[in-house]
C-alpha cells in the first residue's frame, strides 16, 4: 500500500536539518526495519513543512512505522492511504454506482460544505 504523510517540523526537527544528511538516513532505516519504504520525501510551502511517500505491506505496518518515527519528536502530522485511481477503477468499477459513491463520500468529508 502506499501512503501520503503531510508534516509540520517540530523545534526538534529544525534542529535536525542541521544534518540532514544522518536524520534522512535514520529515518529511512526506521521505515525500511520496520518493512517499509520511502517512495520520495519534499519540502513544501504552506500547511506542512513536508510530504513524504512510503510504501508499507498494510496499516499495520504503517502505524507500526509512524509510532516508531513518532517517539523521535521530529513532527507532527497526518498519514493518508492512497490508491492509483486506475487500481480503484479496476477493484470498484466505474459505472454509475460507483461515481454516486465517490460523490457523496467527498462531500460528505468536506469540511468547508460547498456542494
Amino acid at each position: 500500500m502506499t501512503f501520503f504523510r503531510l508534516l509540520k517540523l517540530t523545534e526538534q526537527g529544525i534542529q535536525a536539518l542541521r544534518n540532514q544528511k544522518e536524520a534522512v538516513e535514520d529515518i529511512t532505516r526506521i521505515i525500511q526495519d520496520n518493512g517499509g519504504k520511502l517512495v520520495g520525501a519534499w519540502f513544501t510551502q504552506g500547511d506542512y513543512d513536508m510530504i513524504s511517500i512510503i510504501q508499507a505491506e498494510d496499516d499495520k505496518a504503517m502505524r507500526t512505522i509512524s509510532a516508531r518515527l513518532a517517539v523521535k519528536g521530529l513532527y507532527t502530522g497526518k498519514t493518508l492511504p492512497a490508491m492509483p485511481i486506475s487500481d480503484f477503477i479496476r477493484r470498484f468499477g466505474d459505472g454509475p454506482e460507483v461515481s454516486m459513491f465517490l460523490e457523496t463520500w467527498f462531500r460528505a468529508g468536506r469540511s468547508d460544505k460547498r456542494r
